[in-house]
């Protein structure tokens, strides 16, 4: 939601002189579909990565000695 707000903005703010006198061609930035889900998968599986990692790792310890040294 924040993305569609900041394309407005974006948009808005780099506008292209087309040539010609008095003449402005906007640039419209283009999210696509695609695009999220491309970003959503790298979020997920970076996010299962380092999140299943350290979780493994304690997992195979001895909790009594994890928890001597507290």
């Amino acid at each position: 939601m924040l993305a569609f707000a900041l394309n407005s903005q974006i948009t808005s703010i780099f506008e292209i002189q087309s040539t010609g006198p008095g003449r402005v061609a906007e640039s419209l930035a283009v999210i696509d579909g695609s695009t999220i889900m491309i970003a959503i998968g790298a979020s997920v599986l970076a996010g299962v990565i380092f999140g299943l990692y350290p979780a493994i790792k304690a997992s195979r310890k001895d909790p009594v000695e994890s928890l001597r040294y507290e």
